[in-house]
C-alpha cells in the first residue's frame, strides 16, 4: 500500500508544526473531520474517487444468506477478482465485514500509473549493446516517476483492526512524528514517503505532499467534491471520474483489446470532452439497483448524451426482449415457479432501464424489481447444493493436504510415515498422523510430543485436545477423533517395514494410501491404530456406512471418492501393494461414472 512518490522537499521544520502550517481547527478534528462521507479530506488534488460499503454490502439478504453459508467470500472474489490475489490479501489481511467504508482517491500523479496498473504489460527482454547513459535520478526517483499509489481512507467498526492492518503495511520500526499538528507514522523508504495517519477508528493512507492539504479545515471547492455532494449516502459503491482518467484508461484499452472492440472509440472520445464527471453509483438497498450519471459541461452537451442513449437504449431493450440477457436460470433452479419469478424479475429490469435528464446531468439508471427481497427464498436450494458441494470440495483437499505430506515425508526419510512410528522404532507408539504434523504446517505442536513416551503418557494425552483441522472428519463429533486410516499388514502399505515406492509393484495409482472410514471406526488421532482387512468383505473393514461413497487417497497423490458398493475384489486389490492384479480399467470406469 506504500504510495510511490517522491520524498517531499518541503523544510522539516514546516512539517513538525511550524506556525506556518495550517493548524488543525479544534472543532473540526477527530471524528468530525469526516463528515460527509470523509470530504473533508478531498482536497482539490483529487479528481477520481471510489467509495464502498463492505459490511452494508455483506448485510443483503442474499449475501447474507452466502456468508452463512461460507459461499460469501468466493462470491465476491469472483466480483472483484483482486480479492483472490495473494500479494493484496497479504497487504489487506482484515475482515471486510468490519469495514463501514473504503475510500480510494486519485490525484494526477496516481492517475497517470493507473492505467499501466490496469493493463499490465510483460517487459520485453533488451540487449544492451551501449553503456546506458548516465542520469541524476536514482533508480528509486525512477520508479517513483512511473509509478504513484492513490490515497487511502478505511473506516473500521472499531480501532483493532487498524493496528491488525498496519502490521502487513508498516515495518515494526516506523516511527510516530508529528507533523501539521498531528500524529502520524511516516514511512519512507527507497524514495517511497507516506503518511498514516489515525483518528479513532479511521486510517488515512497518503502522501506525503497531499496530507497537507487534506488536513485543511476548509477544502477548495472542486469538481469531484461536488459530485460526491451530490450523491445518495446510502449508496453500497460510488465510482467517479474525471473524463481524462477515463479517457486515459479507454486509451490503454484501446491497445490491449480488439480493434472491433472499440469501433466507435472517437465518438465515445468526442463524448468525454463535452463532460466534467462521470459517475456510477449503486448497491442493493435503494430503488435504483445501478446508476450511471454524466454532468456535462453544458445543456446543449446534456441534450446531446441524452439523445445518445436514448436512441441506444431503445435499440438494446429490444434486443434483450427478443433474446434475453443470457442468464439461464434452469442451471440453478429446479423450481418452474422461482423459475417464473426470476423470469419476471429479468424482464421488469430491462424495462426499467431508463434515461433521464436535470440540468446538464443525464443519468441512466437500472431500477430495482418488485420481488427483489424474494431472491433470497429463491435461491436457497442452490445456495445449500453450492454449500454441499465446497465443504465436499474443503474436505476433499484435506485428504489432498495428506497425501501430499505423506510424500514430503517420504522425500525426507525414503519410506512413508508409519502406522506407529518409522522403521526404526522412533516414535512407534505414536499414530502416523503425529509424524506427518512437520509437514501439514504443524511443527510446534510435533515438537510438543515426547517421541520416546506412548501417547497414553500423561504429557501426550494432553495434546489429545490439539488436533489439528486437517484430520477432522464428517460425521465424528469428538474432536479428538478421526475417521482417516491406513491398513496395517503385510498386505497393506505398512512402513513399519520400510515401505517405499519402489516396493510398490502394483503402482501408485492402483494402491490406496489413506482411506475415511464410517464415523464408528473412528479413533483418537494420536493412537498407532490402523485398519485390519477383512478378506472376505473387505468394505465392512471400513465400518457401518451411511453414505454412498468414501473418500480416499491413493499412493500417488490422487483423491477420489469410491462408492460404498464398491466391488470387494476391486477394493481388495486397491488396498493390497503387491498382489500382482491389474484393475487398472476396472478403476477408469468406476471414477468416470
Amino acid at each position: 500500500m506504500n504510495g510511490a512518490a517522491p520524498v517531499s522537499n518541503t523544510d522539516s521544520t514546516t512539517q513538525t508544526g511550524n506556525p506556518q502550517t495550517p493548524e488543525i481547527n479544534k472543532e473540526t478534528n477527530s471524528s468530525n473531520l469526516f463528515e460527509q462521507i470523509d470530504l473533508k479530506c478531498v482536497s482539490e488534488d483529487y479528481h477520481s474517487a471510489v467509495i464502498v460499503h463492505p459490511a452494508r454490502i455483506y448485510q443483503w439478504n442474499v449475501l447474507a444468506a452466502l456468508d452463512e453459508a461460507g459461499l460469501a467470500d468466493a462470491m465476491m472474489s469472483r466480483i472483484w477478482p483482486v480479492l483472490e490475489d495473494r500479494l493484496f490479501q497479504a497487504q489487506f489481511d482484515f475482515d471486510y465485514r468490519g469495514v463501514n467504508q473504503i475510500m480510494v482517491l486519485w490525484d494526477q500523479k496516481a492517475a497517470e500509473s493507473l492505467p499501466k496498473q490496469m493493463f499490465y504489460e510483460e517487459e520485453e527482454t533488451v540487449i544492451i549493446t551501449e553503456p546506458p547513459e548516465e542520469n541524476d535520478a536514482t533508480e528509486a526517483e525512477q520508479d517513483n516517476e512511473d509509478e504513484a499509489f492513490p490515497s487511502v481512507i478505511i473506516e473500521f467498526n472499531n480501532e483493532e483492526l487498524i493496528n491488525d492492518l498496519l502490521k502487513n503495511w508498516l515495518l515494526e520500526d516506523t516511527p510516530t512524528i508529528e507533523m501539521f499538528g498531528v500524529q502520524v507514522k511516516r514511512f519512507q523508504e527507497d524514495g517511497m514517503d507516506d503518511i498514516y495517519y489515525i483518528d479513532g477508528n479511521r486510517l488515512i493512507a497518503t502522501r506525503t505532499t497531499l496530507f497537507e492539504k487534506m488536513m485543511r479545515p476548509q477544502q477548495p471547492e472542486s469538481e469531484l467534491r461536488k459530485e460526491l455532494l451530490n450523491t445518495n449516502k446510502n449508496e453500497d459503491f460510488i465510482v467517479v471520474s474525471s473524463p481524462s482518467l477515463c479517457q486515459a484508461l479507454a486509451e490503454k484499452a484501446k491497445e490491449q483489446l480488439p480493434e472491433d472492440f472499440f469501433s466507435d472509440f472517437n465518438n465515445f472520445a468526442t463524448l468525454l470532452k463535452d463532460l466534467k464527471a462521470v459517475k456510477l453509483a449503486g448497491g442493493f438497498h435503494n430503488s435504483n439497483l445501478l446508476a450511471l450519471s454524466v454532468s456535462a459541461n453544458d445543456r446543449s452537451a446534456a441534450q446531446k448524451i441524452q439523445t445518445n442513449w436514448d436512441s441506444a437504449l431503445k435499440v438494446e431493450q429490444d434486443r434483450l426482449r427478443k433474446q434475453g440477457s443470457g442468464f439461464d436460470s434452469t442451471r440453478m433452479i429446479e423450481d418452474q415457479a422461482a423459475r417464473k419469478i426470476l423470469k419476471g424479475m429479468e424482464d421488469q429490469m430491462i424495462d426499467g432501464l431508463a434515461v433521464s435528464a436535470d440540468q446538464n446531468r443525464v443519468t441512466l439508471s437500472l431500477t430495482k424489481p418488485k420481488n427483489f427481497s424474494d431472491l433470497v427464498r429463491i435461491l436457497d436450494p442452490a445456495i445449500q447444493s453450492a454449500k454441499q458441494a465446497v465443504t465436499q470440495a474443503e474436505y476433499r483437499n484435506q485428504f489432498k493436504r495428506i497425501g501430499l505430506a505423506f510424500h514430503n515425508y517420504h522425500d525426507i526419510h525414503y519410506e512413508f510415515p508409519a502406522v506407529g512410528g518409522d522403521s526404526k522404532g522412533k516414535g512407534r507408539e505414536l499414530s502416523w498422523r503425529v509424524h506427518i504434523l512437520p509437514y501439514l504446517g504443524h511443527q510446534e505442536l510435533y515438537d510438543k510430543f515426547r517421541m520416546d513416551e506412548p501417547w497414553t503418557s500423561a504429557h501426550n494425552r494432553k495434546l489429545i485436545a490439539e488436533m489439528p483441522d486437517v484430520f477432522k472428519s464428517v460425521g465424528v463429533d469428538d474432536p479428538s477423533k478421526t475417521s482417516m486410516h491406513v491398513f496395517q499388514g503385510d498386505f497393506a502399505v505398512d512402513p513399519l517395514k520400510g515401505i517405499n515406492f519402489r516396493k510398490i509393484r502394483d503402482g501408485g495409482s492402483q494402491t490406496l494410501l489413506v482411506v475415511e472410514s464410517a464415523p464408528d471406526k473412528a479413533a483418537i488421532w494420536t493412537q498407532p491404530t490402523s485398519l485390519d482387512l477383512d478378506f472376505e468383505n473387505p468394505i465392512s473393514s471400513l465400518g457401518n456406512y451411511e453414505k454412498e461413497a468414501f473418500v480416499s487417497v491413493f499412493v500417488n497423490g490422487r483423491v477420489a471418492e469410491l462408492p460404498t458398493n464398491i466391488d470387494g475384489n476391486l477394493l481388495k486389490a486397491l488396498i493390497t501393494f503387491n498382489g500382482g492384479e491389474n484393475v487398472k480399467d476396472q478403476l477408469l470406469e468406476l471414477l468416470s461414472k
